[in-house]
């Protein structure tokens, strides 16, 4: 199916809320166990950087894509079956090993109109933030439910709270989701995905100062949003950009998971080994060119992925 790219609808609240909803940072342990790499500067410096051990549960660009069975069409093939082969279909998918889509989302850069593709045009079962729309809300188990913008499982990705019953529920393990989003690399990686049940990351990446000044725009005029600001009506946008309500470098805090504090050259540094390693990127200036990369890297639509060199996986 050709998508349909209509103009970015404003994200929910829980979009923007995340930078307050998530408690990102983590253990002192955990900030000294991992991969230390050494990374040569342009002006010849060596410095040396620390990977999170967790960050090794999001695969490496460099190996290839090992695509998992889809549950919902595995379950489907053998509607037709004995209850005893769908069940044992459903277990063979569950216990499966292969990676899963994990989507970065980077608020204000296509992220609404790529879940719509996502769910309307691939037909993917998605876990993010609307677990909690679900009718009879199941806090027990995880189940997968349908709404008007597709199918998703019931749990919610955007907070602290979601992400820890979806790790307690094995959410990857599970097999119910063909894609999970959230805009916290590292939480994710850290409770969700695990080594037998990695993720693949992708995100879609626009200008910072494109983001700033839609996010100006929104802030102002959306009345609907707890993070609503009324100052801003009579703030110019040179002032919004020079005063305290702007964002300060969201990109590379949730690449190095430091949401608070000075930046420093080294954390700038972990950020860009970090997206080159972890991350396959599309832009939101060819947002239709980067979800048809997308799709044929997953392969949703002919259910061949490629690899990284591009050869049929």
């Amino acid at each position: 199916m050709t998508a349909v790219l209509p103009p970015p609808p404003p994200p929910p609240s829980s979009f923007l809320l995340q930078n307050t909803k998530l408690k990102t940072k983590p253990k002192l342990a955990e900030l000294v166990q991992g991969e230390t790499t050494t990374i040569k500067t342009k002006d010849g410096k060596s410095i040396e950087i620390i990977i999170p051990s967790y960050m090794s549960h999001l695969s490496d660009l460099t190996t290839p894509y090992q695509k998992r069975p889809s549950l919902q069409k595995r379950i489907i093939q053998n509607i037709t079956s004995s209850e005893e082969k769908e069940v044992w279909d459903t277990m063979t998918v569950r216990n499966s090993k292969g990676e899963i889509p994990y989507f970065w989302d980077v608020h204000f850069s296509g992220e609404s109109v790529a879940e719509q593709v996502f769910s309307s045009c691939h037909g993917l079962v998605q876990a993010a933030e609307h677990g909690l729309l679900q009718p009879n809300y199941n806090d027990e188990d995880l189940e997968v439910f349908q709404t008007e913008n597709g199918k998703f499982v019931n749990v919610d990705t955007a907070t602290d709270e979601g992400l820890k019953r979806a790790s307690k529920l094995n959410l990857a393990k599970s097999g119910l989701a063909d894609i999970i989003t959230s805009s916290s690399p590292h939480p994710i990686a850290n409770q969700i995905f695990t080594p037998n049940n990695p993720g693949r990351m992708f995100t879609i990446l626009r200008h910072p100062v494109d983001r700033a000044v839609t996010m100006y725009y929104y802030l102002k005029t959306a009345t609907w949003d707890p993070l609503y600001n009324p100052k801003l009506i009579t703030m110019s946008l040179v002032d919004y950009a020079k005063s305290s309500s702007i964002e300060n470098n969201w990109l590379t805090r949730f690449l190095v998971n430091k949401p608070g504090g000075a930046l420093t050259k080294k954390d700038l540094i972990l950020a860009k080994e970090l997206l080159k390693r972890k991350c396959l990127v599309g832009l939101y200036d060819d947002m239709e060119v980067s979800l048809a990369k997308f799709d044929r890297y997953f392969g949703w639509t002919d259910g061949n992925s490629i690899d990284q060199d591009g050869e049929d996986g």
